[in-house]
């Protein structure tokens, strides 16, 4: 995309004049730019990728031609392109063509606004505008398009260990639950698939498998893992320390992957808290 090179208010000026020269032209009319849709082709937890899609109607008996359109991307006041593309598309006589604008959302371009917000949204306010520009029966004219609304913000859900409970331990064996908690941050729902995990107590590997799909998540869920862990597996003196009843960390980590509603994505996940077994 390379920088426009007329400001917007001479684009306009430019475009009247070309009204003013095409309805002087016997049974020529302007063509007409109407907003469509906004596809979403992907959104992560990096990036929103998406297509403001616009119709060009040639209300006219011969053909046109869009030549390209200046453009202006601003999403939460932060302008994210400001120029001008080059895309040549056909106009049928009488026929409504698609012209298509792509446009990537990183939110590592937007986040110094977004935390100093005092509460992060689950939506940011977007507005594109620009001027198309169109040729017909040799009459140049720029017509102008606009649209609001509001792009979604999908955050990393947060997978911790919240609770342990410790059963009463016997000569060979004691079993640990651990609840782990997964949490949606944001007004979105997503899906989590089935998670693969290595729990460790106090740095020592103690619990390894997987849990089966936790499904949708809405504000929260938890699920626990348990194990029966022996004396030959983890060591007197981590018997003792789940015994003792003293803050303990616990690190919980893995890969799964997260539905967004927009796509599977994979996501890793690895935190630690320190707990109170109980």
């Amino acid at each position: 995309m390379k920088r426009a090179l007329l400001p917007l208010a001479a684009l306009a000026l430019a475009g009247c004049a070309a009204l003013q020269n095409l309805s002087q032209a016997a049974g020529i009319k302007p063509p007409e730019v109407t907003y469509d849709t906004v596809n979403y082709r992907a959104l992560d937890f990096d990036a929103l990728h998406c297509d403001v899609v616009f119709d060009v109607k040639n209300p006219n008996r011969v053909g046109g031609r869009l030549e390209g359109y200046d453009l202006k991307l601003v999403v939460d006041g932060v302008t994210l392109a400001d120029g001008k593309v080059d895309q040549a598309l056909d106009l049928g006589p009488g026929k409504s063509t698609k012209f298509v604008i792509p446009a990537v959302v990183r939110w590592s371009d937007i986040i110094n606004r977004l935390t100093a917000k005092p509460t992060m949204p689950d939506d940011l306010p977007w507005k594109v505008s620009g001027t198309a520009f169109v040729k017909v029966a040799d009459q140049a004219i720029g017509l102008p398009f606009e649209r609001e609304g509001a792009l979604p913000v999908i955050r990393p859900p947060s997978i911790m260990p919240v609770a342990v409970r410790v059963g009463s331990p016997s000569f060979t064996n004691i079993h640990v639950d651990v609840d782990v908690e997964m949490k949606s941050n944001g007004g979105h729902s997503f899906s989590i698939g089935e998670m693969s995990h290595d729990l460790s107590i106090a740095g020592q590997d103690v619990i390894k498998g997987s849990i089966a799909p936790p499904g949708k998540v809405v504000g929260n869920s938890v699920r626990t893992v348990s194990a029966d862990l022996s004396t030959l597996q983890v060591g007197l003196s981590m018997m003792k320390v789940l015994q003792s009843k003293e803050p303990v960390a616990v690190r919980f980590r893995g890969q799964t992957a997260v539905d967004t509603g927009f796509g599977v994505v994979p996501f890793p996940f690895d935190s630690t808290t320190k707990l109170d077994p109980r």
